[in-house]
This record gives structure tokens, C-alpha cells and sequence, in this order.
């Protein structure tokens, strides 16, 4: 008569004892084979993680491309079809800003081309004892600038002016001056500028992620909604935005300047996107769409500003 008791073993990772019929330790998971490990079996492992990851990452896309759909269903605990929207909006933000500052660095090799034209014949003309024309009295200040342009390398002469010009400056009214006077040399171009400028603007970005899901969870208070809800609103958008303001950059490369028809749509998916989760009447979504686009292009200005202030100062 056969036995009905069930062969028991031993998991070599947690030392779990189970059924043997088990495929997996139903302590920590292991899969129940001892045998060796071949070449095949990490390959297709790899396969399988990378499917997942990739259907995760399609699936954000499709719906993302859809207005509120992927909010709607995050939200409503639908997310394990999803890329978390950290991990997203992390992503796509770093693809964003290496894209940009690729393109900033691109204007700059041609502008720095330049640069380095003039300061060679400039240099050229200062070693072979013609002075450069000059207008009115010439003053020991007007003589450090003229060096200063004329130098390839002018950092010394440069703090050698301030020096003289601005005997009392302190570390930060240095940088400041440091930068006005490479900018008035033509030793700071306005490419090289604009790049310091988004680099700085760049990382005020992630501030104003969460200062929007503010103003969401101000607009729409009596929506009951957690912050994290409005969160999570916050990054699905502004995925979309940078998103977007890639495939822009992409037509700018090939010759077509139609950023204005990409700012429409990323206003217009924003309003859809609000009517869709929030739920409230056509009136009232608009009203509140117009005031969260003032507050926020008011911070986004202020962050400008201040990345501005930033470049030249630091």
C-alpha cells in the first residue's frame, strides 16, 4: 500500500521546511531546483526582467499620451501596470537636460570658434606693438579691458581689473564682476551664459514639481484628495511636458522652429487632464486651469530669474 505521506525538503536559502511538490519555497521564494545554474538560464532571466520592465514602460507611455487616464488609474491603487512616477519622471527629466545641455554645448563649439578668431588676431596685433583703436581719453581702466580682450586666457588680468576697479569687493561681488567683465570682453558668450542659466534653472525644477501639486491641492481642496494624489498629478504632467519639449528640440534639429504649437499642447493636455481627474464642471476646470497656469508661470519666472542672478554671481 502506498504511502500518503507527502516527501518534505529542505530550502537551501532559508532552511524552510515544505512540501517537495512545491515549484517555489513559500518562505522566501527560491525556486525549488538544485540543479546548476547554466548560461541559458541567466539569459533568459534577463529576458524576462527586461520584458517587464519594458511593458511597464510601454504601458506608461500609451496611456500617459492619454489625459488623466494614468492618474485616474494610479490613484485608484491601478499601479502595477506603471512605471512609479518617481522612477518616470526622474527618467525623463535626465534624458530632457542631457538633451539640452547637448544642444547648448553644440552652440557653443561654434560660438567659442569665433572667440578664439578674434582673440588670436586680437593677440596678434597686441605683440606686434599696434595699439587697437580707441575712442576718447585713454585711461589705465580702458588699457586692463582692451588687454583682457585681447588675452586667450585673461582670468589673472581679469582679477588684476577688479582689483584696481573694485579695490573693496567681497567673495560674491567678485563672481559678480568676474562674470560682467568676461561678458563685456566677449570672454562669456551669450550661448555660454544661457547654458549656465539652464543648468542652474534645471535643478530649481524639481522644486517646483511639488510647489504645483500645492497649488493643485489649493485649487481643488474640497476634492478631499491627499497631497500625494496631486503629487503623483504633478509628475505623470510634467513627464508629459518634458516629453514633449524633447520631440520639440528634435524639430528644432532638423530645422523646424514650432515650439509655440508644443506650448498649446502641453496647456491644452493640462486642462483636459484636470477635467478628467478632478472631475468638475467645464466652467469651473477652466477657471481654475487659468489660475494655476498664472501662479505657475509666475514661479517658473521667478525661478528664471533667480537661475539668471544665479550664473552671473556664482
Amino acid at each position: 500500500m502506498e504511502s500518503t505521506e507527502k516527501e518534505e525538503t529542505i530550502c537551501p536559502n532559508c532552511d524552510f521546511k515544505y512540501s517537495s511538490s512545491y515549484n517555489y519555497c513559500p518562505n522566501c521564494g527560491q525556486d525549488n531546483s538544485f540543479k546548476r545554474a547554466h548560461i541559458h538560464h541567466f539569459f533568459m532571466d534577463f529576458l524576462a526582467s527586461m520584458f517587464n520592465f519594458d511593458s511597464k514602460v510601454l504601458t506608461t507611455f500609451k496611456d500617459l499620451f492619454i489625459p488623466g487616464r494614468i492618474v485616474v488609474n494610479f490613484t485608484s491603487n491601478k499601479r502595477a501596470r506603471y512605471v512609479f512616477p518617481v522612477k518616470f519622471f526622474l527618467f525623463v527629466s535626465f534624458l530632457y537636460f542631457l538633451l539640452l545641455s547637448f544642444n547648448v554645448g553644440e552652440s557653443n563649439k561654434s560660438a567659442d570658434r569665433s572667440v578664439i578668431f578674434e582673440d588670436s588676431i586680437a593677440n596678434e596685433i597686441s605683440t606686434a606693438g599696434i595699439s587697437t583703436p580707441r575712442t576718447g581719453k585713454d585711461t589705465t581702466e580702458t588699457r586692463m579691458l582692451n588687454e583682457i580682450k585681447a588675452s586667450p586666457h585673461p582670468e589673472n588680468l581679469i582679477e588684476k581689473y577688479i582689483a584696481y576697479k573694485y579695490p573693496d569687493s567681497n567673495r560674491f561681488t567678485k563672481n559678480f564682476y568676474r562674470n560682467i567683465v568676461k561678458i563685456n570682453t566677449g570672454h562669456l558668450d551669450s550661448n555660454e551664459l544661457l547654458g549656465k542659466i539652464q543648468k542652474n534653472t534645471s535643478y530649481s525644477m524639481f522644486l517646483l514639481m511639488p510647489l504645483f501639486a500645492l497649488f493643485l491641492k489649493m485649487l481643488f481642496f474640497r476634492s478631499k484628495r491627499h497631497y500625494s494624489d496631486h503629487l503623483v498629478f504633478s509628475m505623470y504632467f510634467h513627464s508629459l511636458a518634458f516629453i514633449l519639449l524633447i520631440v520639440s528640440m528634435v524639430f528644432e534639429w532638423v530645422g523646424l522652429q514650432i515650439d509655440f504649437v508644443f506650448i498649446l499642447a502641453i496647456f491644452t493636455y493640462l486642462l483636459i487632464m484636470l477635467k478628467r481627474v478632478y472631475g468638475q464642471r467645464w466652467a469651473k476646470t477652466t477657471l481654475k486651469f487659468f489660475l494655476l497656469s498664472f501662479n505657475y508661470s509666475l514661479s517658473i519666472a521667478i525661478v528664471l530669474i533667480i537661475g539668471a542672478a544665479l550664473s552671473i554671481i556664482v
